[in-house]
This record gives structure tokens, C-alpha cells and sequence, in this order.
């Protein structure tokens, strides 16, 4: 049984069932006093001890007064005259030029409120942070707001930036095939965008592009949250409308991703796909995309030479739930929601629940023929549950999607000895209901 010298370090509780143990301990009448006079003499200590703390404590409050008094003393000798120097009350507006230089410098903090500039910008910043102060409202609602707009192209070069508030819009047309928003001219990663509006009317529609990898330069993490991409006529609608690290490559040769995050988004009048390539060697962290809304209005149909609306590759964790996509169906109907496929040896999984699809061939396709691995579905976050489908031939598919069939034989290279899905769903759903 412990002897304490002091209760200081007791809770009520503790001290409760110290003492309660100390009496419980003894039966006669001798050494229950004794007992009592261990806990009393111990209390009095205490009590001893905390009265020397506050006398201490009442001096120092003494010697704070007076140095207080002192101090304010020569506060009144030296009183600022604001109206002597009008600097900080004279606005500095930056010109649009000046405040893209300061993205190009490390650790930068840029606010801007209720503003348009007209610059293109380029990230090559380390720990930057571009923050337009006015906006509100939410992405999937349709009810996202930006008070700050910059017209320019966005061009990243930098690491750990973070891009919150800002409406970007692109208008120069490059006379080319494609006229991309967002390009990589550098080493670039760790980038967050949230609470941003992307529209363009840069050139023809079927040459948008929103995200392109061209140079491969982009790796580590990627969070796209509550943005809003493509509005009325300045959609992106090109074939393709995202590829994050590649230009439509699956020969991914760059370091891999670690996270890529895509959640409460609008994707609106976009025709074309978007695609998280990994690479077979080093497959990516994870790809997480959740709670999005792709939608076109009337008058706006998807791409001739769109597949799916996210492409995952290479990927050891996908999770793709809670998500709403409404389309016109394409005339060769060789498209799918989802496709997911990897060429790596290293196991992967999948969780695809509760999304709602309307308009495509396939719900989620996951080609496992040969040169194909197929995900592991003994892993505890492996998935595949039915979808609200609405006008969708098929809920799922282990072959690849052709012009006018499903294409292959069920053969993954890990079919034996090592676990698989099997070739048949064998229900609507796969994998746990939870």
C-alpha cells in the first residue's frame, strides 16, 4: 500500500479510495486512529504548503501593480500621433502583377477581398496561401460564391500551397487543340484547393481542359474540396478534363501520388473524363472521391471519346462513395461511371457505395483480364455494393467495355494462388453491407 507525503497529485476520486483502503485495512480501534492521523497530518501539510503559494502569489500580484503603474507612466510620455503619420490609414492597392510576384516567393500569405484581377499566376512558392475572403456557400448546392476572380491561367511550380475563396477564370484562347487552365511547368505538390469556382471560355468547348499533367511534374498530395468546376457555357469539354500527373499516359514514370482528395464537388457541363493515374512500380497512396455531383444541363452532351467519369489506376486504396452523376447516354454507349484497373503487383482495394448514376453503360468497371490484377476482397475496407442505377445496362463489369460488347476473358495474373474478386458478382452487392 502506497504512503503519500503529500495528496497534491490525487484526484477527489483517487485520494476517496486511498483513504477508503488505508481504513479498510486495519480492523481495531488503535490502528484506525493511527490511520486518521496519517491522512490528517498529511491534509495539514497541504494545507500548509498551499497557504506559502498563495502568500507568494499575493506578492507577486503586488509587484505586477506597481511595475503596471510604471510602465503606464511612460506610456503617457510617449503617446503615438496617428493623425502625424497617415500610412496606415492610406490604402496600398498592389497591382495584379505585384501580387502574383508574391506567389512566386516561399511562405507567402495573400489575402484578396472583393477584386478581379487579370494576370496569369504562376505557384512556384513553397508554403504559400492565396485566400480571397468573401466566399461562401456550397459547391454540390450550386450555391458557391466567390467575390474575389483572377482571369488568367494557373500554372504550379511550387509545394504545400493552399488556394481558398478565389472564382479563376480562363479566356485566352491558345490557338492550339487544347486550352488548359491549370498546367505544371515545375516540381509541384502538396496542393489544396477549396472553396473555388473554375470557369472558361478559352477557345472552342472541345478544347478545355481543367487539370493537365503534362511533364509529369506533380506528386504527393492533391485535395480538390467544395469547388465548383464549370458553370453554364464556360465548362471544360474537352475529351478529357483531368489528368493530375500524366498527359494521357498510362506509362506513369514520375514518383507516385500520396493522397488524392475530390470531395463535395461540382462538376457541371464538363464532357470529358478524369483520370488519377498511378504508376505500376510504385502504385499511388490512395484516391478518395466523395460526395460529388457531375451533371450537364440540357444542350450539353458528353465527349465522343469519353470512358468514365473518374479513371483510378494503379491505386492501393480507391474509395469512390456518396456520389451523384447524371448524363445522356452516349450513342455507342461505351462508358462507364467508374473504371478502375491496376497493372501492379502490389495488392489493392476498393469501397464503392451508395453512389447514384444515371446515363452510362456501366456502373463500375474493373477490367481483370490478362496483364490485369484484380483487387483483394478479403482486404476489411474491400466494398463493391449496389448503386442507384437509372438507365445503366450493367451495375458492374470484370472486362473491359467495348464499342458494342463486353471485351476479354476473366483472366488477372493473380487469379492463383493469391485472393481476388471472383468473376461473378453473384448478387448486387460484393463485400460488407457496413
Amino acid at each position: 500500500m502506497t504512503t503519500h507525503s503529500s495528496f497534491g497529485d490525487l484526484s477527489a476520486a483517487d485520494f476517496e479510495t486511498h483513504a477508503t483502503s488505508i481504513m479498510n485495512a486495519h480492523a481495531t480501534s488503535v490502528e484506525r486512529k493511527q490511520a486518521l492521523a496519517y491522512l490528517s497530518s498529511t491534509l495539514q501539510k497541504d494545507r500548509s504548503a498551499i497557504e506559502v503559494e498563495q502568500k507568494a502569489l499575493s506578492k507577486r500580484r503586488v509587484l505586477y501593480r506597481r511595475q503596471r503603474i510604471a510602465y503606464e507612466t511612460h506610456l503617457d510620455n510617449a503617446r503615438y500621433d496617428y493623425s502625424k503619420t497617415s500610412a496606415v490609414f492610406t490604402e496600398t492597392t498592389k497591382t495584379d502583377s505585384e501580387i502574383a510576384a508574391l506567389l512566386t516567393g516561399d511562405n507567402a500569405e495573400v489575402n484578396i477581398g472583393a477584386r478581379i484581377l487579370t494576370t496569369d499566376v504562376l505557384f512556384s512558392g513553397d508554403n504559400v496561401t492565396l485566400t480571397g475572403t468573401g466566399a461562401s456557400g456550397s459547391a454540390v448546392d450550386g450555391t458557391l460564391a466567390c467575390t474575389c476572380k483572377i482571369i488568367g491561367q494557373l500554372q504550379l511550380a511550387g509545394t504545400n500551397v493552399i488556394i481558398e475563396g478565389i472564382h479563376f477564370h480562363h479566356t485566352t484562347d491558345s490557338g492550339g487543340d487544347y486550352n488548359r487552365h491549370i498546367m505544371h511547368t515545375a516540381a509541384c505538390s502538396n496542393f489544396t484547393f477549396e472553396n473555388c469556382l473554375f470557369t472558361s471560355d478559352a477557345g472552342a468547348y472541345a478544347t478545355r481542359q481543367w487539370f493537365w499533367g503534362i511533364g509529369s511534374h506533380y506528386t504527393g498530395n492533391l485535395t480538390i474540396r467544395n469547388c465548383q468546376i464549370g458553370a453554364g457555357a464556360d465548362g471544360y469539354g474537352c475529351w478529357g478534363i483531368v489528368d493530375i500527373n500524366t498527359d494521357s499516359s498510362h506509362n506513369v514514370t514520375s514518383d507516385p501520388l500520396k493522397k488524392v482528395v475530390i470531395d463535395k464537388c461540382l462538376i457541371k457541363n464538363c464532357a470529358g473524363s478524369i483520370a488519377i493515374r498511378g504508376n505500376p512500380d510504385s502504385p499511388n497512396e490512395s484516391c478518395t472521391i466523395t460526395n460529388n455531383v457531375f451533371s450537364l444541363d440540357s444542350g450539353y452532351a458528353l465527349h465522343a471519346l469519353f470512358w468514365a467519369v473518374y479513371e483510378v489506376n494503379n491505386c492501393s486504396k480507391v474509395i469512390i462513395t456518396d456520389n451523384t452523376s447524371t448524363c445522356v447516354r452516349l450513342p455507342s454507349d461505351d462508358n462507364s461511371f467508374v473504371q478502375l484497373w491496376s497493372k501492379s503487383k502490389f495488392p489493392w482495394t476498393v469501397r464503392f457505395r451508395r453512389n447514384t448514376i444515371a446515363g452510362f453503360n456501366i456502373g463500375i468497371s474493373v477490367p481483370c483480364a490478362a496483364t490485369f490484377y484484380a483487387p483483394a476482397h478479403n482486404h476489411n475496407d474491400f466494398s463493391i455494393a449496389s448503386a442507384t442505377l437509372t438507365d445503366v445496362d450493367y451495375s458492374s463489369s470484370w472486362l473491359w467495355d467495348g464499342s458494342t460488347a463486353l471485351l476479354g476473358t476473366y483472366a488477372p495474373e493473380n487469379i492463383d494462388p493469391f485472393d481476388h474478386i471472383p468473376s461473378t458478382l453473384g448478387g448486387a452487392v460484393l463485400g460488407p453491407i457496413s
